[in-house]
């Protein structure tokens, strides 16, 4: 009886020892779980922070790359309007010596080629002083061209002239002769007689001109490079 209360307890104690011992184990497992589970964590954020900095990088990457070609288009644009510049520049020079020193007959093909003129013919020196008092002896150099056909009122009349009374003095003739064409023309050449209103007599230094004809703007644009070229 004794000796099987003893076996009893020593089976109970070994029962006991058995359930600590795996308690234990158990504990230990679940510390090892935890372990790993904190280093998985950890691992997740280094790699979430190392995305993240690389996403910051290729966004910093992304925005240089943008900020190089935006200097590269503004810089390109800089250049083409450079170059359109030098070459409008460049133009209106070339414009510029093309009319410089420029004969007035030459001037006067010049305003023919604007295609604004009906067939024109040159007034001959003699019947320029008989028939409208033009004294070409006063000038240095002149251009005098009529329609070819009456009642045609187109004409071009250019005067270099040597001083100013002279350049006062051939004024006031054309100015005369502007006058009788457009009262000859009044009442039976609607269309001449309106190319008339449209024009006049102008001086720019000893220089002296008249223009009657159908596209008075292309005639005093080139006007205008000859008087830059020229008189200014």
């Amino acid at each position: 009886m004794r000796k099987n209360t003893i076996m009893a307890m020593i089976i109970g104690a070994a029962l006991v020892g058995s359930t600590l011992s795996l308690s234990a184990c158990s504990n230990d497992d679940k510390d090892k779980e935890t372990t790993v589970t904190s280093e998985s964590v950890t691992t997740k954020a280094e790699t979430t922070e190392a995305t993240t900095e690389e996403t910051m990088d290729t966004q910093t990457e992304t925005e240089a790359e943008t900020e190089t070609e935006t200097e590269t288009e503004i810089e390109t644009v800089t250049e083409e309007e450079t170059e359109a510049a030098t070459e409008e520049t460049t133009e209106k020079a070339t414009e510029a010596s093309k009319y410089s020193g420029m004969s007035m007959k030459d001037l006067a093909a010049e305003l023919i080629a604007t295609g604004g003129y009906e067939s024109l013919y040159e007034y001959p020196s003699d019947d320029l002083m008989d028939y409208y008092g033009l004294d070409v002896s006063l000038t240095d150099d002149y251009a005098f061209y009529v329609a070819e056909n009456s009642p045609i009122a187109d004409t071009i009349a250019l005067f270099e002239c040597k001083s100013r009374e002279a350049t006062d003095d051939i004024a006031q003739k054309l100015e005369t002769y502007l006058e009788g064409i457009s009262e000859s023309t009044k009442d039976y050449a609607p269309e001449e007689y309106d190319k008339t209103t449209k024009t006049g007599v102008s001086t720019f230094g000893n220089f002296v001109v008249l223009v009657i004809t159908g596209d008075q703007n292309s005639s005093q644009a080139v006007l205008n490079e000859y008087i830059a070229a020229n008189c200014e």
